[in-house]
């Protein structure tokens, strides 16, 4: 085969089969904790690394990952429960915040090293083609038992309606968990007024 011949085969192998990638890299350099517990765990609402680009993203703050967008929630108290995993959202006094329009639980699949949630695909059942986009949230920890939120997102799509092109991508974001002497936030309440006679 002349050496034309192989570089067109060679083109055309690679253009049918491309796929792009975005991933952090910072997401290969972080050594996973050897158990995640959210049995009844606090962590901080705002990241202390975020992806960039990814501010404005559910991944952006913890409490956008059940629902609520209040700019006032400071932690976000995570229960797991048999087949989801609930939230409760409190402000920088240690006072619960409650919305109505917030689901606070999520359902999740755990595969022995992270907790799955928001899973979405507009794929039908044993279909990869094109148009077909998925994503989903996994939750893992850090050595130090830092909470680690990676969105991944991927999909098909067709270049010049005939070149397949498939698309993968992965963002993180991570939250410092609570020290357990103050792992759960305290409701201020007022002291009683002494009766006068």
């Amino acid at each position: 085969m002349s050496p034309v011949k192989r570089l067109i085969l060679l083109t055309a192998v690679v253009l049918t089969s491309a796929c792009t990638t975005q991933h952090d890299k910072r997401i290969a350099a972080i050594e996973p904790g050897k158990t995640c517990s959210l049995e009844d765990a606090v962590f901080d609402n705002t990241p202390y690394y975020l992806s960039e680009t990814k501010t404005d993203a559910p991944i952006g703050k913890l409490s956008r990952l059940f629902g609520s967008y209040d700019k006032a929630i400071t932690r976000v108290h995570i229960a797991r429960h048999d087949s989801d995993l609930s939230a409760r959202f409190y402000d920088a006094d240690g006072k619960e915040i409650r919305r109505d329009n917030a689901s606070q639980s999520r359902p999740y699949a755990f595969d022995g090293k992270r907790f799955i949630i928001n899973k979405g695909s507009s794929c039908k059942p044993g279909e990869a083609g094109v148009g077909c986009t998925w994503s989903q949230v996994e939750l893992s920890c850090t050595r130090d038992n830092d909470l680690v939120v990676k969105e991944v997102n991927g999909g098909a799509a067709l270049i010049a309606l005939v070149i397949p092109l498939g698309a993968r991508s992965s963002y993180l974001g991570l939250y410092k968990r609570v020290p357990d002497g103050s792992a759960r936030p305290t409701i201020a309440v007022d002291a009683p007024q002494a009766a006068h006679p």
